[in-house]
Order: C-alpha cells, then sequence, then structure tokens
C-alpha cells in the first residue's frame, strides 16, 4: 500500500477516534480501563503525527533530488550521500512510527529497508576513495574531505584544512571506523548491545513526570551506564594497540612524554542539519600511557544518555554510527573561540560573528564561560560592526599534571577584548577562505597558541534557520527578559528548568527548555522542545555554543508560559493568549 493512501485512510478515521476518546465532562471521572485506553490513543496519534512528518521529508528530499536531476542546479557525490543518507533516515522514521501504530503488522518492511541501505551503500560506495578503508589509523596530513565516512567528517573537514588549503591544524592521527569495528568484533560487544537494547523492559522515548516516566528515565539511565561500563572494560585488539603506540611515537616523538587531545568524529557528527557537537566525549592532555582508556572511553560516550537520545529523535540508527577518533597535539592558547561565517539566524546577514575567550576553547564551545563576542563586517578590512565585551575573571589553561585546570586572568585584561584589530582581521581572512573552499557558512573552531600562531582545531557547516516573518506585538509583560536564546521564533509549552541530566529524560513534549548555562548536551532534547510547533523547533537547532532554550537566571520556575526568544522573553500563559506566526 503506498503511504499516501495509507495516510488518506487514517484521515478519515481520525476525526471518529477523536470523538470516541474526547474527555468528558467535567464532573465525570475516566475509569482507570478508559484511562488506559485514552492514553494509549494518545500516543499512537502522535505516531500518526510523526510518521507523516517524516513522510513529508522524504517526499521533499525525493524532490530535491529530481530537481537536481533535471539540471537545475550543479551537485556532487558529497550532495548524493548526504541526500540519501537523509532520505534513509526520513523512511526509517517511517517504519519506526508504523510499526508502533500497529504493532507486529509490517515486521518484514525492516528486513527490506536493511536490503535497501545495504545496496544503496554499496553503490555509494563505489565512487569513493578505496585507500583508507581498511587502514586501522590514517595520519591528519593524508586525510582530505572525501575520506569522511573512514574517519568521521570532523576529522575529514580538518584534514582537508592541511592538505588542500595549506592553513595551520593540529598534528596528530585518526583511529579510523576501520578501527572502531575491530575493537566491537574483538569483543563480541555489537552483538550483546543488541540484545540489551531490543529486550529493554521500556521504550526509550516515552519519558514523562509521572511515577512510571520516572522509572522509565531510571532504567534507561542504568542501561545506557552498563553499555558504556563494558565498553570502557573491553580490550583492545593486538593490532590495534600496537597501531595506536607506534602512530603516538612517529607523530609526538618516542619519549612518550607528549600530551593529546583526544576527541570524536562519529559518521554524521558534523554534517548538514545533523550536528552531533556536545553529545561526544573529549578528553584533553592525555599521554601515551592513557591513550588506550582515552579511546575506550570516546567510543563509549557514543552510548551515552543524550546521544542516544538525540540520535532516536533525529531517527538515527546505532548501526549507522560508527565512531573514529582523532588524536591530536594539545594547543597551548592564549585566545581561543569560534568563528561563524555567517549568521546562523538571520537570512542574509553575511557578517562574521567571533566568540573568544582567554586560554582554551572548551569555555565557549559548551558555553561554560563568559565570552566576548565580535561582528564583523565582510569587507576589505573587516569592519568592526558591534563588540559585546565580557567580564572574564577566569581561563582554561593547559596544566602537566591535572590536564586541564583553571586558572585568573589578569585584572587588567578581564573587562578589555581579548582579541586585538590585526587578530580579528587575520582570523576573518582566513575564516572566509575555509568558507569559499567548502562552499557553505561554516562552524569554525580556532585558537592563537602561545607563539602568536592561527591553528584551526575544526570546521564544520553552520546550521542555519529563517527567522520569523513579522515583529509580534504581544500584551502582556515578560516573566523574564534579557539572556541568550537559541535562535529566533515563538512557541508555547510548559516552561522546564534543566540542569542536570536527568532532567533530560522527563523533559515533557513541546517545553519550553530553560537553563543556567548553554550546554551543547541540552540539544539531545530538541526534537521534544520549541513550544509545540515543528518550524519553531526546526530553528532551535543551531549548532556551537548557541543552547536549545533560553539561557536565563536559574530561578525561573516550572510553570505554563510562551516564549519570543528573539527578544529573549518569557510570558505567562497558555496557548490560547499566543499570537500566531
Amino acid at each position: 500500500m503506498r503511504f499516501a493512501d495509507f495516510r488518506n485512510k487514517i484521515k478519515a478515521g481520525v476525526q471518529a477516534l477523536k470523538e470516541r476518546f474526547s474527555p468528558p465532562p467535567r464532573n465525570q471521572e475516566d475509569n482507570p480501563e478508559e484511562a488506559e485506553l485514552k492514553q494509549e490513543f494518545q500516543q499512537r496519534y502522535s505516531d500518526f503525527r510523526a510518521l507523516l512528518a517524516a513522510n513529508t521529508e522524504a517526499l521533499d528530499i525525493m524532490q530535491e533530488l529530481e530537481n537536481a536531476l533535471r539540471g537545475e542546479h550543479p551537485f556532487g557525490m558529497a550532495f548524493i550521500r548526504s541526500r540519501s543518507t537523509a532520505l534513509l533516515t526520513s523512511v526509517y522514521k517511517i517504519i519506526r512510527h508504523l510499526n508502533r501504530i500497529a504493532p507486529d503488522t509490517y515486521p518484514e518492511l525492516i528486513e527490506v529497508y536493511d536490503d535497501i541501505e545495504e545496496e544503496l551503500s554499496t553503490i555509494l560506495e563505489k565512487k569513493k576513495h578505496p585507500d583508507l578503508r581498511q587502514e586501522l589509523i590514517a595520519s591528519l596530513q593524508d586525510i582530505q574531505a572525501a575520506h569522511a565516512d573512514y574517519v568521521g567528517s570532523k576529522m575529514a573537514n580538518l584534514g582537508e584544512l592541511k592538505t588542500a588549503l595549506g592553513l595551520q591544524a593540529p598534528n596528530g592521527f585518526v583511529i579510523t571506523t576501520a578501527g572502531h569495528a575491530a575493537f566491537f568484533e574483538h569483543n563480541d560487544l555489537q552483538v550483546e548491545i543488541n540484545e540489551l537494547l531490543q529486550t529493554a523492559e521500556y521504550d526509550f522515548d516515552r519519558q514523562d513526570q509521572t511515577e512510571e516516566g520516572q522509572k522509565r528515565s531510571a532504567y534507561w539511565s542504568e542501561l545506557t551506564s552498563r553499555i558504556q561500563s563494558m565498553i570502557r572494560h573491553a580490550d583492545i585488539p593486538k593490532d590495534l594497540l600496537h597501531a595506536l603506540q607506534k602512530n603516538f611515537s612517529a607523530h609526538f616523538g618516542e619519549g612518550g612524554e607528549a600530551k593529546v587531545a583526544v576527541r570524536s568524529s562519529a559518521l554524521g557528527e558534523d554534517v548538514d542539519n545533523t550536528s552531533f557537537a556536545g553529545q561526544y566525549l573529549s578528553v584533553l592532555n592525555v599521554d601515551k600511557d592513557s591513550l588506550p582508556q582515552a579511546y575506550k572511553d570516546v567510543l563509549a560516550s557514543k552510548y551515552a544518555l543524550q546521544a542516544m537520545n538525540y540520535r532516536y529523535y533525529r531517527g538515527i540508527r546505532d548501526a549507522s554510527v560508527l565512531m573514529a577518533v582523532g588524536c591530536m597535539e594539545m594547543i597551548d592558547a592564549a585566545q581561543s573561540g569560534v568563528v561563524y561565517t555567517q549568521s546562523p539566524t538571520s537570512p542574509g546577514d553575511t557578517a562574521l560573528i567571533v566568540t573568544a575567550v582567554h586560554g582554551l576553547p572548551k569555555g565557549v564551545v559548551d558555553g561554560s564561560q563568559p565570552a566576548d563576542m565580535f561582528i564583523l563586517e565582510r569587507d576589505e578590512g573587516f569592519t568592526l560592526r558591534s563588540q559585546d565585551i565580557a567580564h572574564k575573571k577566569e581561563k582554561l589553561v593547559l596544566d602537566p599534571g591535572t590536564g586541564v585546570t583553571e586558572a585568573f586572568v589578569q585584572t587588567d585584561a578581564q573587562d578589555v577584548p581579548c582579541l586585538s584589530r590585526e587578530q580579528l582581521r587575520t582570523l576573518g581572512a582566513e575564516c572566509l577562505k575555509i568558507e569559499a573552499h567548502f562552499g557553505t557558512a561554516q562552524d569554525i573552531e580556532w585558537a592563537f597558541d602561545t607563539q602568536g600562531r592561527l591553528v584551526f582545531l575544526q570546521t564544520r557547516p553552520l546550521s542555519r534557520r529563517e527567522a520569523p516573518g513579522e515583529d509580534l506585538q504581544l500584551s502582556t509583560d515578560p516573566l523574564v527578559s534579557g539572556g541568550l536564546s537559541a535562535s529566533p521564533g515563538v512557541g508555547y509549552g510548559t516552561v522546564v528548568q534543566v540542569e542536570e541530566d536527568d532532567d533530560l529524560m522527563s523533559f515533557p513534549e513541546n517545553g519550553i527548555l530553560v537553563s543556567s548555562k548553554s550546554l551543547p548536551k541540552w540539544a539531545s532534547v530538541l526534537a521534544r522542545a520549541g513550544g509545540g510547533d515543528r518550524r519553531a523547533r526546526e530553528r532551535c537547532r543551531t549548532s556551537g555554543q548557541y543552547s536549545p532554550g533560553v539561557r536565563s537566571p536559574g530561578y525561573f520556575r516550572t510553570g505554563e508560559g510562551h516564549g519570543d526568544a528573539a527578544r529573549g522573553e518569557g510570558y505567562h500563559g497558555g496557548r490560547g493568549q499566543m499570537p500566531h506566526i
């Protein structure tokens, strides 16, 4: 049966089902059986809506491919691969929600899907570079963007900066996806993990703030911790362990005294519209003896609760995510930060947005430290449009003993720009070279080391979302104003303060996320956030240090409300009081 026919038949019965399960008069109470039936209907109706949304996404992607086939715009294999992956993701969502609507009715669909996925992968493999396919480890200086399927897009892009543009990037090597596969196969990990996930007592996504929902949250927290522990305590195959030691010595010297950063580079981690920024682990200041354990820790972070949450709500299958891991020299940064080569939320605004701190960039990337912000015009001299200078009392620095530690910023440097105009011009010019090379706006992590050398730590496509089309006139005073919003947009729903990992599992559908820190891991609940409007949720998927929700003081409490994120304001009241956009 075609999905369009299926959708029409379902729609024809929706009204009758709504009437059957409509709320009783206020003076009546549901009996337990009716309440359970109603809850089941609500879940299936939610799955039905999600199925229709996934079907629309699939049709849109197929239309993109047809337009490209007609020659409406130039394209390459990167476009074909990214659109094929997105299409497979949408179809998998359709199958998943269809099987939840009608359990055990279409068991053969997932088998057909797997066959199609394997055949499509075989076709796409024919056009790719085979030189790294079986290598356990590859040097960063040999890596290009075309090697993304073997080293992940993060490391592939970094290698491209070195090999194609000749820009400064850290020295190092990458443990490829073949290394990941060898490690898992050596310990039979994938089989055991699949059994744990397939026999789980609770559905992963049915989390709420009821007593039963709390049990589900605790169950999945324990299960993901168990999976991570399995990986951390597994043995690394001898050939992979030997390759690790050999490459560490070759890249950083025989003495073993060098310290490296061990960073995730999973397949699909930094591709357009699917940014896993902050979901996986990075380990800093790792020596040769500690490298094997750090590698396993990064692999284990694939099964961190927030990463699994993110994959589930994006429709990304566990088997589709192989983890490459980069091992790179630590950069002793004097200043560092992030550059957006265009505005992520204002279409047509091509100014560069530079966010910077003293010391290491971790505080910018995870939103844990106040940072200077500079807006640079895209002209020859990179005219400074505006700047917002933060009070920077502390910075993160390298420490031989503890790895990374906090240090005080000198008093006379705490309230002045951490970058000079010359540094800003240099940074702007190099970042525009990167944007021109990749052909799209970029989200770039960088550092000036203590010798004044500009080093690029990573680059990825910048997620850009359309801003609201009209200025809203709200008749009520805001409960909270100021702070930093993820992106423009209006949403309504229950305001929920999120500060701990456990808060993520009980985050409600269509909730408004409020936090005192803009941490990337909050992105794992964006599919449930955004105030009930799919457009608002999409606008919130901004990469980099822009966090989901509104960054506001920690006293903002749970309650019904809606917000204008462009203004950084929250208002009391439900949907009926929210103006339409």
